[in-house]
């Protein structure tokens, strides 16, 4: 059996699903993804307990910098750590938002609940409840 695409995505979990939307919604590809489980939905990330890192109030891309690097223990690539940094809110506002419409965790007056955690000095962090991965 042959088949033939434009894009090869290898894995559907957060990353995989959102480059295959993202190459999607230029209409000029044809995208296949493939994994190694039979459902689509079966993933590491289906799992993740823990929340999505954001910028929540009282944050900058500085501190998110700083905080990353700290928790890397001389692991990070700075250069890497400062694109998420400056990058990965906004992507998380417009992709899980607004296109995959995933509803965070929200306060009493209808704000999103940023948590702190790990090593995180501020509040930035969006959870689903307990099932954030999902």
């Amino acid at each position: 059996m042959c088949i033939e695409t434009d894009v090869l995505i290898i894995g559907c979990g957060v990353a995989g699903a959102a480059a295959a939307l993202r190459v999607a919604q230029s209409g000029s590809f044809n995208v296949l993804v493939i994994t190694r489980p039979a459902s689509p939905d079966e993933s590491n990330t289906r799992y993740a307990q823990g929340g999505i890192v954001s910028r929540g109030p009282n944050d900058s891309t500085d501190l998110l910098v700083q905080d990353v690097l700290a928790a890397g223990a001389g692991c990070c690539l700075p250069a890497a750590v400062r694109l998420l940094a400056e990058e990965g809110p906004a992507l998380v506002q417009r992709v899980l938002i607004e296109e995959a419409g995933v509803v965070f965790d929200q306060d009493a007056n209808g704000a999103w609940s940023y948590t702190r955690e790990g090593g995180h000095s501020a509040r930035r962090i969006l959870h689903v409840g307990d099932a954030t991965g999902r």
